[in-house]
């Protein structure tokens, strides 16, 4: 028994709008500003934690 296979044509893959791309990417866009955004506000509060030189006043000695 011969099988015959039926031929069919190549499928190309769609051509990719920018909504689509997008609509993947923004997750990503939004966690990554969220971050950067909590980073920052942790440097600012870390920096603002650390004593500045002017407020060390040098004890006199005799």
């Amino acid at each position: 028994m011969e099988r015959k296979y039926i031929e069919q044509p190549a499928q190309q893959p769609k051509p990719q709008n920018n909504d689509s791309f997008w609509q993947v990417m923004k997750p990503f866009v939004k966690f990554g500003v969220k971050t950067m955004g909590i980073m920052a506000g942790t440097l600012w509060a870390i920096v603002k934690i650390i004593p500045k030189p002017s407020e060390f006043k040098a004890e006199k000695r005799p």
